[in-house]
């Protein structure tokens, strides 16, 4: 489905999008700075804590995060890497599922721009040399 349906947002990017918001360049330059080639989509509970200025889930315990999901974000990943568009609000919505969060984490995955966050994710995870140069960057 694309577009916007009236209450709910869809956000779809490709590898190709550089229409990046501030919030997606900050998220890609922090993880790759932080990460580098050690950044994993396996380890997105770290990076997207990282995104949101958490020190950790309070709640999160990963051994009843379901398996499927951690195979949904590859799968996803490997769409991204071969030029696919993917769907960052759908993907907002299985961590919601994923796992058990405070009220304020919540909150925060709730957030209106929590899909550009997730874009900054994978734009570093993809290239983990990239730097987006926040100066350039014209819209929010």
């Amino acid at each position: 489905m694309s577009g916007k349906l009236v209450g709910k947002r869809y956000m779809k990017k490709s590898k190709e999008n550089t229409d990046y918001t501030t919030s997606a360049a900050l998220v890609c330059n922090l993880i790759v700075k932080k990460y580098g080639y050690t950044a994993r989509i396996t380890r997105i509970w770290e990076m997207l804590a990282d995104a949101l200025a958490i020190e950790e889930f309070e709640f999160l315990d990963f051994k009843t995060i379901r398996p499927e999901f951690e195979s949904y974000l590859v799968d996803r990943l490997i769409d991204w890497n071969s030029g696919k568009e993917i769907d960052f609000t759908s993907i907002k919505e299985a961590i919601l599922v994923a796992g058990d969060f405070t009220g304020l984490e919540k909150i925060l995955l709730g957030q209106d721009d929590i899909e550009d966050r997730l874009w900054g994710i994978f734009l570093a995870v993809s290239n983990p040399e990239r730097t987006i140069n926040i100066n350039t960057i014209k819209n929010d």
